[in-house]
C-alpha cells in the first residue's frame, strides 16, 4: 500500500521540470494526493496494530494462520517465524481490502504506541538437573 503510493508519486515527480511554470502546481497536486491518501485511514509506517493470531498445526507440517479479530486474514507457513512474516503480508492485504470497501478496521486493532504490549512467545524449557541424572 504505502510502497504503491510512493511509487506512483515518484512517477509523477519524474515528469516535473522544476524550472517550468507548472512545477509548483504539479507539486501541490502530489502533496494533495498524499494528504488524501493519508486521510483514507492508512496508518503511517511507525504505527503498530494489535492483531491476535491463531497458529493451527497441520498434520502434514506447518501451520495455518487465522485471526479471530479479522476473519479475512488467512495464511500459512512452515515455521512460526515464516507464519509471522506471512501474517504481516496478509494483514497488509486485509487492510487494503477494508480501505477499498470503505470499512474501518475493528477499533481494537489500533494500538497506542505508548502503552504496554502483551506478547506471547514459545520458548524452550531448559532441561533440569534431575532429568539429566535419570
Amino acid at each position: 500500500m504505502a510502497l504503491d503510493f510512493i511509487a506512483e508519486m515518484l512517477e509523477e515527480l519524474k515528469g516535473i521540470d522544476a524550472n517550468s511554470e507548472g512545477a509548483e502546481t504539479a507539486l501541490q497536486l502530489v502533496e494533495a494526493s498524499y494528504e488524501a491518501w493519508m486521510a483514507r485511514g492508512s496508518m503511517p509506517p511507525e504505527m503498530l496494530a494489535r492483531v491476535p493470531l491463531l497458529l493451527e498445526p497441520q498434520p502434514e507440517g506447518g501451520y495455518v494462520v487465522t485471526s479471530p479479530l479479522l476473519p479475512e486474514l488467512v495464511t500459512e507457513g512452515d515455521t512460526i517465524s515464516e507464519c509471522l512474516v506471512h501474517a504481516e503480508d496478509a494483514f497488509a492485504a486485509v487492510t487494503e481490502i477494508y480501505e477499498d470497501y470503505g470499512r474501518p478496521l475493528p477499533s481494537s486493532v489500533h494500538l497506542d504506541n505508548g502503552g504496554p504490549l502483551l506478547v506471547e512467545a514459545l520458548l524452550p524449557i531448559p532441561e533440569s538437573d534431575e532429568a539429566e541424572d535419570a
